[in-house]
């Protein structure tokens, strides 16, 4: 029997994938969880996966409306109503239950993701956002767990499940996330042996490839920062969450299985690993100038430049200028101090 109740927009963002992201819309439909809206972005994908991701929900929804073009040049969107089987007070709330962003270009991580929640916000008002690695499969309760326990408190701003290895039996992908003086942020628990089901235990923050955010908690922190375009996206999410006063949980009853990795690695000449190293070294800098104390910047400077180092070679290689997203970065980092006085509290705390 389907569980209803606060309303979730889920989203899943496709990047040359489509195997995994069949996967894991089916996963979404077979979710004992009737309250609930779907949202996927292709992100430029090749070989026509925009039209094979259209085809699949146009296979298991009543109708389709093109809405034409959203918000950025290229970009098309499709609403599908209905999700076929539905039934009743469940019918009602998948009336405008699916949508398709589908961009001309790759946006990253970050734009297709705020894309598709901004979305969200305008047409289904949802009370959760739930962001979906392709790669993610969900156990059939595992929303249902996790919503009843954010609804909990308030102060709840996102809930994450046990994430396990896809396919590698009892392994653990990421019980919550660390953050360490050195800059360094790690899935907790990553390749260790699966404990089972341990409670529910606050984090620093959660994993993005399977988040429940409180929509509310997301309009007060704000969306994903697109400078960080991919990779530690959610960690810095996680410390403006923190800044704002909500934490976050691992409610370890509830189980997704991960197939890690970054989508679009199909071509050897499409290699992503300069896209990886620049985005990883920037992305980590930003980290630790917006938030880090100066005493731990300082004691890691020779860290730090390598890791700008990193990102100017691989950034050079790219095409890119390193030095833009750092623009303004102190005045930012100074407007955070000021606007969050908690920020030195949640540095003790938190700064393993």
């Amino acid at each position: 029997m389907a569980m209803s109740g606060a309303h979730v927009a889920i989203i899943v963002l496709n990047y040359n994938g489509w195997e995994n992201t069949r996967d894991c819309l089916e996963s979404v439909m077979a979710l004992e969880y009737a309250g609930l809206s779907l949202f996927v972005v292709d992100n430029g994908s090749r070989d026509g996966e925009a039209g094979k991701i259209d085809r699949w929900l146009s296979g298991v929804s009543e109708s389709r409306e093109e809405m034409g073009a959203v918000g950025l040049d290229e970009c098309r969107a499709v609403a599908y109503t209905g999700a076929r089987g539905s039934t009743g007070a469940e019918a009602e709330r998948r009336r405008k239950w699916a949508f398709l962003l589908a961009n001309g270009v790759n946006r990253g991580f970050t734009r297709g993701n705020n894309m598709a929640i901004e979305l969200a916000f305008s047409r289904v008002d949802p009370d959760y956002v739930m962001l979906l690695n392709n790669d993610v499969v969900l156990k059939p309760d595992s929303l249902a767990i996790l919503a009843a326990f954010a609804r909990g408190s308030r102060e709840i701003g996102s809930v994450q499940p046990r994430i396990l290895r896809k396919g590698a039996s009892g392994v653990v992908d990421s019980l919550g996330q660390a953050v360490y003086r050195n800059g360094r942020a790690k899935d907790m628990g990553q390749g260790e042996r699966d404990p089972g089901p341990f409670g529910n235990v606050e984090i620093f923050g959660t994993c993005a490839a399977a988040a429940l955010y409180n929509a509310g908690a997301l309009k007060d922190a704000g969306l994903l920062d697109e400078r960080f375009f991919i990779i530690l996206e959610d960690v810095d999410l996680a410390w403006r969450l923190r800044l704002c006063g909500y934490t976050s949980y691992c409610v370890s009853s509830a189980v997704a299985y991960h197939n890690r990795g970054i989508s679009g690695t199909k071509r050897f000449w499409e290699s992503i690993d300069l896209v990886r190293s620049y985005n990883q070294n920037k992305n980590h800098l930003l980290v630790v100038l917006k938030y880090y104390p100066l005493e731990a910047i300082f004691n890691f400077l020779y860290l730090n430049i390598f890791r700008f180092a990193a990102a100017l070679i691989s950034g050079a290689c790219l095409g890119r200028n390193p030095f833009a997203p750092f623009g303004g970065i102190m005045k930012e980092r100074r407007k955070l101090r000021q606007q969050y006085p908690a920020i030195e509290a949640v540095r003790r705390r938190w700064l393993q």
